[in-house]
């Protein structure tokens, strides 16, 4: 049986077709190419005092203008013990956007909507003033406790939307492929 699955991976090795990153239950399973290293640029940084490292990957743009909104970006990021590389419980899934507004609303209600199921999770917001020149906006910074297994489904889904409030932005696939480069680099670190 071993014998068979080792000739497998090598088989998608040598034609570049990847292996299958297993999800965990209830989730799909993501096809990772192994034949090369996934894009997501990231950011790593130790700290001696906390003994903890925290990976970043560079902010990328989910929508533009729409509604009271003029923009939204996603941050991805997460944190371990040390320096040995793990796979984290969860992540950060830090949502910012410029709101052409002055103030902002208090109880803003945020939701991830993966394939039609509908997520909450717990967030810190925090807000910039004056994020644009010239204009008298407002920049919120919402970061999103988001649990791997949310994370596993968002990566295989097919349509991720974020609701803020009643304004809705499709997650577009491309931004939805660097995303799955972040799961399979998450999982490829931990490997070594």
């Amino acid at each position: 049986m071993s014998t068979v699955i080792c000739a497998l991976l090598f088989s998608g090795l040598l034609t570049g077709s990847g292996i299958v990153v297993p999800g965990s239950a209830g989730t799909k399973a993501v096809a990772v190419p192994v034949w090369r290293k996934p894009r997501a640029n990231q950011e790593k940084n130790y700290n001696l005092a906390k003994n903890e490292t925290t990976v970043k990957f560079p902010r990328q743009r989910l929508g533009g203008e729409q509604g009271k909104y003029y923009s939204l970006d996603l941050e991805v990021s997460y944190k371990y013990p040390g320096q040995i590389a793990q796979i984290p419980e969860h992540l950060i899934f830090k949502l910012i956007t410029v709101a052409k507004a002055r103030r902002l609303k208090v109880d803003l209600s945020v939701l991830l909507l993966i394939d039609g199921e509908r997520f909450s999770l717990s967030s810190n917001r925090w807000a910039q003033k004056n994020p644009l020149r010239g204009k008298p906006w407002i920049s919120e910074h919402i970061a999103l406790r988001m649990p791997l297994e949310i994370f596993e489904k968002l990566t295989a889904a097919k349509e991720v939307v974020i609701q803020l409030d009643a304004t809705k932005f499709t997650v577009a696939e491309e931004q939805l492929a660097r995303l799955r480069e972040v799961y399979a680099y998450v999982y490829r670190l931990s490997e070594k």
